[in-house]
């Protein structure tokens, strides 16, 4: 359904969390990029190209293309195409603009256990992830852990985000708020922010000394703004101002190559990292704008095809990954995966999510 609606930019939201952030060129040929690497001041500089499509939300990536983007086509069905052109060519001159009428409420919002039954599964959830987080030597008191179950609870409920859908969802959200709980992070980065869910979820799990580096391509859709936060219209990767080096924390969630991610993260030695949509070789096509080489990729690089295919809303995708140094990455880090609550939630994990964490004793972590 569309509606007038006044005032404001008009984004393309309908592309919101699957066509979220990536970043870099199309080339004609999918090569690996150079990157190069300086210390200037203390600081990373990364001599990376990027070629990003702010009103889309999105940047192009060396890693893979579909056929929509190679044609230079626009995004999205052909009646948001027409949508599109009313609003540029008629209602614009009017201060008006159509947009697509979304239930902004998710299940998770609408649909939940109550009483001795909400009780029953935070013992049962706070008992399986104490478990399943120690065999990765990441120990927390399940009694702890639910506190922070019902912590989190209650800070969905008073969530400032007038439309969630896209985002993170309630599962690796809780997993998420339990990590910030368990970790304590005093420095954090934050690439991916969108409507501002996950920052207000950093904001209210870390402690309050804290401080938070928020970074995105478009901040036109904000709705929460930490205090701990700095924000910062642009990639990471194009901020040498600042000293990225040591921090305890990342969070990303921009659909940019997870391997660019995880080279800058080593480089800097940020000490634990969570990866959104951490997609398989197999999963490629589950999302709009898939970070590839995503983590998973990375991680398990000698055992899959270095160039694939997919199909993308319609269009031919195809990724070339061949020729990626990840020897440094895979030794000083691990990846856990982040696991499935449908079991305790009721709800399905919504997209695939990985924490990746420095090993002891990696460049003296």
């Amino acid at each position: 359904m569309w509606c007038i609606w006044t005032s404001g930019r008009l984004s393309n939201a309908g592309s919101a969390h699957g066509q979220a952030r990536a970043r870099s060129e199309v080339s004609t040929r999918l090569m690996t990029p150079k990157i190069a690497v300086s210390a200037r001041g203390g600081t990373i500089s990364w001599g990376v190209a990027v070629k990003k499509l702010r009103d889309s939300h999105i940047t192009e990536t060396p890693y893979w293309t579909h056929d929509a983007v190679a044609a230079g086509k626009a995004q999205g069905s052909p009646i948001s195409k027409l949508f599109g052109w009313v609003n540029g060519a008629v209602l614009a001159r009017l201060g008006l603009q159509l947009v697509r009428r979304r239930t902004p409420k998710r299940i998770e919002q609408t649909s939940f256990a109550l009483g001795d039954t909400i009780s029953l599964r935070n013992q049962a959830l706070s008992a399986f992830l104490s478990t399943y987080f120690k065999k990765y030597d990441i120990a927390f008191d399940s009694t702890a852990a639910e506190a922070w179950i019902q912590e989190f609870d209650a800070v969905l409920k008073r969530s400032p985000i007038s439309d969630l859908n896209g985002g993170m969802g309630y599962n690796n959200g809780l997993i998420s708020y339990v990590l910030c709980r368990t970790l304590a992070p005093e420095a954090v980065i934050e690439s991916g922010v969108w409507r501002g869910f996950t920052t207000y979820l950093l904001d209210a799990g870390t402690p309050k000394t804290a401080r938070i580096l928020c970074y995105d391509i478009n901040f036109d859709l904000l709705e929460f703004k930490s205090s701990k936060a700095t924000y910062f219209e642009k990639d990471v990767l194009e901020n040498s101002d600042v000293d990225h080096s040591d921090f305890d924390f990342a969070l990303f969630d921009d659909h940019v190559s997870h391997y660019d991610r995880l080279l800058f993260a080593d480089a800097n030695k940020v000490k634990n990292l969570i990866m959104d949509d951490d997609v398989s070789v197999l999963q490629a096509h589950a999302d709009g704008w898939p970070p590839v080489p995503s983590t998973s990729m990375v991680f398990d690089y000698e055992a899959i095809p270095h160039q694939f295919e997919w199909v993308i809303n319609g269009s031919n995708a195809r990724a070339d990954i061949r020729d990626l140094d990840v020897t440094s990455i895979v030794q000083n880090y691990i990846r856990i995966p982040y696991p499935e609550l449908f079991d305790f939630t009721g709800y399905h994990n919504t997209s695939v999510t990985s924490l990746v964490q420095r090993r002891e004793g990696a460049d003296g972590a």
